[in-house]
Formats: C-alpha cells, structure tokens, sequence
C-alpha cells in the first residue's frame, strides 16, 4: 500500500494507529513535529481499542512527536433533526474513540459544528465552505499556525443558510 498521498480512499485504511504511525508519518521525512489526528465515523472504529490506542501513542513518541504537539480533533457527528425544520441539525455527540483518544491527546473540540446550518454538510459528517475555513482555522490557531494579525471567518457565518449569508 502508497503514502496517503498517493493512495485511494477505498486503498488507506488503518485499524492499527501504530501502523498508522509508522507507515504514513514514520516515513516522512523530515518527521513531523505536530500531529493532528481524528478517526471521523467509520464501522472499522470498533477496531480501535484501548491497547491499539496505546500502541498508537507509544508510536508516536518513537518518532519523535512531543505529546504536546499531538493533537486529536473530536468529530461532530449531526444528523437532520424535523423537530428544528429541514435545514437544521442536532448533535448526536462524540465517538468512544474520541472520548478515549482526548485522555492522552491535547483536544481540538469540534461540538461547535452541530450549531453549522446544514447548508454547510455536504452529507451528516463532511462540511462544505464557509465550515471548512471556519474549522481550519479553529485547528490553525490551536497549532499556532495563523498570523497574528489574521482575520478569521465569524463562525456564526456557518450557522445561517446560504441564502441568509449572502
């Protein structure tokens, strides 16, 4: 199997956080010194358990990442809610795996994104603009990677309709 550069999504899947580890991020080089991580919602989460979390973290210490930057970034999983209208969304909460991986990681919280109107879901786990800006710079100011003097998209933007935001 390719880098995930080089890879399909029905090619790149892992079920083991330490192979994870050492064959996509071990093999860069140079190595990275932060790292951010986030299963999404997939059947295969079963497979990560405690000890394959474990064996994930001890990997990522063997290549060199500072616990302090490794981060995990929560997902927000929505569904429609009728009861709200069509266009609204309900947070349904988080997955054990973020629940477990949030105990040994630095958090990237992203609960925010259940108020995202769902103009901004592509389908109940993949945003469109402006959520993707919002919550890439969400990440990039946790990572420290923004401009001081860089303006961010309001994040009250994604609560409206495209018709609203206009």
């Amino acid at each position: 199997m390719g880098g995930a550069a080089n890879a399909t999504a029905a090619e790149w899947e892992h079920c083991d956080w330490a192979a994870l580890v050492w064959e996509e991020l071990g093999k860069m080089d140079p190595k990275p010194n932060m790292v951010i991580l986030n299963a999404g919602i997939w059947p295969n989460n079963s497979g990560f358990t405690p000890a394959a979390s474990q064996n994930g973290l001890a990997a990522l210490r063997e290549i060199g990442v500072k616990p302090e930057n490794a981060h995990w970034r929560t997902t927000t999983r929505v569904v429609p809610d009728h009861k709200l209208g069509q266009h609204k969304t309900a947070f349904v909460g988080t997955h054990k795996v973020d629940e477990r991986m949030c105990r040994h990681l630095r958090r990237i919280d992203f609960e925010f994104a259940s108020t995202f109107h769902r103009d901004c879901f592509a389908d109940c786990r993949h945003f469109l603009e402006p959520a993707n800006r919002v919550m890439n710079e969400a990440i990039l100011q946790i990572a420290g990677g923004l401009p001081q003097d860089y303006q961010r998209l309001d994040k009250a933007i994604a609560t409206k309709s495209h018709e609203e935001g206009k």
